[in-house]
């Protein structure tokens, strides 16, 4: 990932998709790749417009629920596995030890 980037991350829920799209189409002429990360196919009409921009476009998702035209559309598609969820799991509460 780049050290600078323009904007933040957002997030993305149903609602989000119009502000997302908005704010990617505004960062185009400021960027070189936008990475979404979303395999909802809402997002193919931005992918092809960003990349006619000649912006890089990539979609980071769980292949199983990623729209395949989705990731036919993305220049890559990088595939979210279990292993690379963050999972924290608290410690087990001991027993304190009696004497």
């Amino acid at each position: 990932m780049h050290e600078n980037y323009y904007g933040s991350v957002l997030p993305c829920h149903k609602s989000a998709d119009i502000p997302l799209s908005i704010k990617a189409t505004q960062l185009a002429s400021k960027v070189d790749t936008i990475i979404i990360m979303s395999g909802d196919a809402d997002f193919v009409d931005l992918v092809t417009h960003l990349k006619g921009e000649g912006v890089r476009v990539e979609i980071a998702a769980v292949r199983k629920t990623t729209a395949k035209i989705l990731i036919d559309e993305a220049d890559y598609f990088h595939e979210i596995t279990k292993e690379d969820w963050f999972i924290y799991k608290a410690p087990k509460k001991t027993q304190p030890k009696r004497t």
